[in-house]
């Protein structure tokens, strides 16, 4: 038997996809604090849907070949905290996972709660925010083996269950910089440590890959522009940005085959990512804003992905 790697090889490109949803949501979040907007919009809802794919490394190559389709919704609401503000923010998602043309795929479904402290003091005359979430997984594979038996043509699926937990502690700076009445530029600094525990788990009487638990740094920088217009009833603005992931232990899958065992290391540590995004908001009364939203990323990685998202900031 011989089974491919795909799902240890991506493993902490999907960490990182898992987390950057949340992340970006909450980005937004931020500079809505920056701004003074969150008096009269206690409450924010953000669904989301993206398209993410990787071309292979080529022939010998460990890089994989991958698409992958995440939707979710991430839902937040402030906590009547006397000290510092607080929100309560959970987030729910279905992911796709198809690897090598359907070599292996892995559907996944995880729920993601925690608070965030959006405005904790002033540093330089940015507001300092953290962050923290815990999390869970569920994961159903389909891995395709190769196999000298007749009795399977050469190849057989295998299917797997496992769960896998998640926690993320993170900070980030953020500043506003009024231009005029109508233009004002932003800028963001965060960092992130996200760690996920892939239970152990077996597939056939053949393999059993052992537990494995991912410490990932997550760094990022963005700027912006917001134009309002429509007697401030509605806006546009655009992002650019840079981020960065680094992993900084669970680098090495144990597992064995029939009983031997065998270890694989990743060559996928690292990469860096470019981003842009493209929305509008409208206010539709005092109480209730509508947003919607483009994201683009590639990385040093050939790592493409698009997302659009939608949601609205209220106060019921």
């Amino acid at each position: 038997y011989a089974a491919g790697i795909g799902a240890q090889e991506t493993a902490s490109e999907m960490l990182y996809q898992r987390t950057s949803s949340i992340t970006s949501a909450l980005d937004r979040r931020l500079r809505a604090y920056a701004s003074d907007e969150v008096d009269s919009q206690p409450y924010w809802l953000d669904v989301y849907y993206s398209d993410v794919s990787r071309n292979s490394g080529g022939n010998y190559s460990t890089r994989n070949a991958f698409s992958n389709y995440n939707y979710g919704l991430t839902a937040g609401f402030k906590l009547p905290a006397e000290l510092t503000p607080l929100e309560l923010v959970v987030n729910v998602q279905q992911s796709n996972l198809n690897i090598d043309s359907g070599n292996q795929k892995i559907d996944s479904t995880s729920l993601m709660a925690g608070v965030l402290a959006p405005s904790i003091t002033e540093v330089l005359g940015a507001k300092l925010s953290a962050k923290a979430f815990i999390g869970f997984a569920n994961n159903d594979g389909d891995r395709k083996v190769m196999t000298n038996s007749l009795l399977y043509d050469g190849s057989r699926q295998v299917k797997s269950d496992y769960n896998s937990t998640y926690a993320v502690l993170g900070t980030a700076l953020t500043k506003l910089y009024p231009i005029n009445d109508r233009l004002t530029a932003d800028a963001l600094v965060g960092l992130d440590l996200a760690t996920q525990h892939i239970n152990a788990y077996s597939e056939t009487d053949y393999f059993t890959w052992q537990s494995r638990t991912l410490n990932q740094l997550q760094s990022r920088v963005q700027v912006g522009l917001d134009y309002h217009f429509n007697q401030d009833k509605a806006s546009v603005f655009a992002r650019v940005g840079a981020e960065r992931r680094d992993l900084i232990s669970g680098g090495t899958q144990d597992y064995s085959i029939n009983g031997t065992n065998v270890s694989f290391n990743t060559n996928n540590s690292n990469d860096t990512y470019i981003t842009a995004q493209f929305g509008v908001k409208a206010q539709l009364e005092k109480r209730i804003q509508l947003f919607a939203i483009v994201n683009g990323l590639h990385s040093s990685d050939t790592i493409s992905s698009i997302q659009g998202n939608i949601g609205l900031r209220a106060n019921f």
